[in-house]
């Protein structure tokens, strides 16, 4: 579905965020925002404030509802991700 973001993205660091964690990846008229632990032990806890200006969006795989400048606090398993897509 969203192979021509990762082909043609930009990535973007979101402040207060470890980049190797947390990205805006932008490309193809489509912005996702995507949350990763890379922990191999233990659960870790995102609290991310959604950058203004992507307007609605909603997670790829539960369709959870977001909206820009909402903070959002998500907890992920060893491995897991969680991805927020903006833009259509």
């Amino acid at each position: 579905d969203y192979e021509n973001v990762f082909l043609n993205k930009t990535l973007q660091d979101i402040p207060g965020q470890d980049p190797a964690s947390v990205q805006l990846a932008k490309g193809a008229g489509k912005t996702l925002l995507c949350m990763m632990n890379f922990s191999r032990s233990k659960e870790s806890t995102f609290t991310v404030r959604i950058p203004d200006g992507l307007g609605a969006g909603k997670e790829y795989y539960s369709g959870e509802t977001v909206q820009s400048g909402q903070t959002v606090q998500v907890e992920l398993a060893s491995g897991d991700a969680k991805v927020f897509v903006f833009g259509g």
